[in-house]
């Protein structure tokens, strides 16, 4: 059998309407052919690309593939290089000098080469047989193709016409005037959760429009909504502008989920909500008060969240799906996925194994029983802070030792908006006597509104960092003689056109503006932010102006007038920064509540624009292909015995200093967070050294006390870069960022299926 190239089901073998049956004659006809390497690579030089000898094959079908969607034409180099790791496929150069690299491991997990695995055992062998094949892939070269060499316009163009869905909302839709265009990065994001999905679960979607809100547009606090009526699904900057969720990937499959499901019948939703739910009248209530059986707090809330959670998590986190709540892994394989299943994998190097002799994955204990033994004090400090102390005479984690946080919010009764967020943690505990835990709120004591607060769910994490929640109606309560009034001043009018940016003279290189609102100066305003989007970097940025401070201010309580003066960094990339969203925070009094107006700037009103000349790139980078893990055994500063020393090639210029964030999944899914910060390494056990003309960051990452044996995955690395501070700079100056994001992880899927006896059949 000769060897055939299978560019044509690139975008999923999965999308195929077959199921989980194929006869021998049909696969080996319709899998078992296809063309050579050589009319592949004379395809390639007529799209003007050059491809080095010694590239896989299959991994040229996959590129033939994505050229021939997206219509793709060179020049264009393909070249290999001999890492391996997380990156696989990247860009260098550009115009004529543009080449494509090609990692050592690109073609691991590559489908045709799977299919060719299968069709040299299945197709070559007796067709009388029948076979039990488990066929796994990744779209991972895809996907970093897409974000590193095709237009995000085509991708766009594709998207839309494959799923026949909309993006943006219809110009009928008053919502549209408060909506962007997707970002070029957050286009891939939509189409490689698209292209990941089966043909099953596409055909059962009740979507029809896919937005994005406007930067800096506060949409009820929320990362993603869909909308039942429009058949829409709107997402936020909370959704893709969120460093411990790379990319918004399980927001977008969480909305997915929600249009999926409003698309079933009552007997799907009754079949689903049983596992979990059950029928009180005519409302579905929780079967426990905890979030056993829920893979997320925000899953317990209501079953239509269960499912999208779910859903999410079946695809981005299936082995934390398995591990909390398999009942529904096993229904959504069965009722929804139809035995495709997913699982996460990323490169050697991008992984390590912990040998913990102990483990703790136990939550601590947290049932009802602690509502009636746990008792609040809620008392004003010297400093206007809120003390709160709690006794707890119910609780021991046997394995863990005692709790190392409980938190959770104190919320008004009747005013909602009235609430401070509270984390204590616990004081030496005095033998025969309750638990003790104190700690401060988020807020001032006089900034609340006096009257009875309750908890609306309580939070208890242990030693080992494992978590547990209770929620309900009952307390416990405690009463606050706060200072503020429950008054809701409406919100004031703004007209666009009259908010004046007059340029000011530049201070430290920074150029100014004096910026006037048509607004009146309220005495409770206390500041006011505006976000600011790149149109060319397609980033955001944002002015606090705080008018309790002098420094920036020059309007004062009850002029006609909001005025102040702002700053843009003199290091912003070449282009023009756009007013999006413009937010006026309010402080309460005795007769109003703390209170917010935002306004988005409508598209059909004229631009406010500041337009930036730098064309110094000052982003941050890692080498994630020569990045080195090793569990190290050993004392922590949580209390643990066990850490994750990582050693990683870093660039980070001069100019500025870095912060990272690194995202770790746990083998049973969950997720720890783990942060280096430049100003603060060696406090946190951190260094970066030179060595052979590289910068080097070596970080220690602490586990916590008894951590799960097994491998620990690294899912994505962001770095941060900043400048550097400088006392002559002016206040009010953006707050300039240069951002790099790195994904590591891998999502890999399975496809299980029976090839059934047929006549023979020769494939040549």
């Amino acid at each position: 059998m000769k060897s055939a190239i299978l560019f044509s089901l690139f975008l999923g073998l999965i999308s195929h309407a077959w199921g989980l049956e194929i006869s021998h004659k049909d696969f080996c006809l319709q899998y078992a052919t296809g063309i050579g390497e050589k009319a592949v690579r004379t395809e390639l030089l007529t799209r003007r690309i050059k491809v080095d000898e010694g590239v896989n094959p299959h991994l040229l079908g996959v590129l033939v593939g994505i050229f021939r969607e997206y219509q793709f034409y060179g020049p264009l180099k393909i070249k290999l290089d001999e890492s391996a790791g997380p990156k696989k496929a990247w860009v260098t150069g550009t115009g004529d000098e543009r080449t494509l690299w090609l990692a050592r491991n690109a073609a691991d997990l590559i489908l045709g080469a799977e299919i060719e695995k299968i069709t040299t055992q299945v197709c070559q062998g007796d067709a009388t047989k029948a076979h039990d094949i488990s066929l796994s892939w990744t779209n991972t070269v895809y996907e970093q193709v897409m974000r590193t060499l095709i237009p995000a316009a085509a991708i766009s163009k594709q998207f839309q016409a494959k799923s026949g869905w909309q993006l943006g909302s219809p110009s009928s839709d008053a919502d549209s005037s408060l909506e962007q265009p997707f970002r070029d990065e957050e286009i891939v994001t939509i189409t490689k959760q698209f292209i990941d999905l089966p043909h099953e679960v596409l055909r059962g979607f009740d979507l029809k429009y896919l937005a994005r809100a406007r930067v800096g547009r506060n949409v009820d606090k929320a990362a993603g909504i869909y909308y039942i009526e429009k058949k829409k699904i709107l997402l936020t900057d909370a959704a893709f502008f969120n460093s411990t969720e790379m990319y918004g990937e399980g927001t977008v499959l969480h909305e997915f989920g929600h249009a999926w499901w409003f698309a079933q019948n009552a007997y799907f939703h009754k079949l689903f909500n049983q596992i979990s739910w059950q029928l009180n009248g005519d409302k579905w209530e929780k079967k426990e008060s905890g979030i056993k059986g829920f893979v997320s707090l925000y899953a317990s809330t209501k079953p239509e969240e269960d499912f999208a959670e779910s859903f999410s998590a079946y695809i981005h986190q299936p082995e934390k799906l398995k591990d909390t709540a398999f009942e529904k892994f096993r229904f959504l394989r069965k009722h929804v996925f139809h035995d495709v299943t997913y699982f996460s994998t990323v490169a050697e190097n991008a992984k390590v194994f912990v040998d913990s002799q102990t483990t703790d994955k136990k939550p601590p204990i947290l049932t009802d029983l602690l509502r009636k033994c746990l008792k609040l004090t809620v008392l004003p400090m010297v400093d206007e802070k809120v003390k709160v102390t709690a006794r707890l005479g119910c609780f021991w984690d046997l394995m863990s030792g005692p709790a190392a946080e409980l938190f959770f919010a104190l919320e008004h009764r009747k005013e909602e908006k009235s609430r401070i967020f509270v984390t204590l943690t616990p004081l030496a505990r005095v033998p025969g006597e309750d638990w003790v835990l104190e700690g401060e709120g988020d807020g001032k004591y006089k900034d609340l509104v006096k009257g009875e607060y309750w908890v609306p769910q309580l939070a208890l994490k242990d030693k080992a960092g494992n978590t547990d929640y209770v929620s309900g109606e009952a307390g416990p309560f405690v009463t606050i003689d706060g200072g503020m009034g429950t008054g809701r001043p409406s919100k004031p009018p703004l007209d666009w056109n009259r908010i004046k940016l007059t340029p000011v003279e530049p201070v430290n290189g920074h150029p100014g503006y004096a910026l006037e609102l048509p607004i009146a100066h309220d005495a409770n305003l206390a500041s006011g932010h505006f976000s600011w989007f790149h149109r060319s970097t397609q980033e955001k940025t944002a002015h606090v102006l705080n008018f309790e401070r002098s420094e920036g201010t020059t309007s004062n309580p009850g002029d006609a007038r909001i005025k102040g003066v702002i700053y843009f960094h003199k290091g912003h990339l070449a282009g023009d920064l756009l007013l999006s969203t413009l937010t006026l925070f309010y402080k309460g009094s005795s007769t109003t509540l703390p209170h917010e107006h935002e306004y988005v700037y409508p598209k059909s009103d004229k631009e406010i624009i500041h337009r930036a000349s730098s064309s110094q790139d000052l982003r941050g980078d890692v080498d994630v292909n020569r990045m080195n893990l090793t569990a190290v055994e050993g004392p922590n500063k949580e209390g643990g015995k066990w850490s994750i020393r990582m050693r990683i090639p870093l660039t980070s210029p001069q100019e500025t200093e870095f912060s990272m964030t690194i995202l770790v999944r746990a083998p049973s899914g969950n997720r720890l967070l783990f942060s280096a910060y430049e100003r603060s390494l060696a406090r946190e056990g951190h260094r970066v050294y030179e060595e052979g003309g590289q910068l080097w960051l070596e970080a220690n990452l602490p586990l916590k006390i008894h951590p799960e044996r097994g491998a620990y995955i690294f899912e994505s690395i962001e770095i941060e870069n900043e400048f550097k501070r400088d006392r002559n700079n002016p206040r009010n100056l953006d707050l300039l960022k240069f951002v790099r994001k790195i994904k590591l992880l891998e999502r890999g899927i399975r496809k299980e299926f029976k090839i059934t006896p047929s006549e023979r059949l020769d494939v040549m």
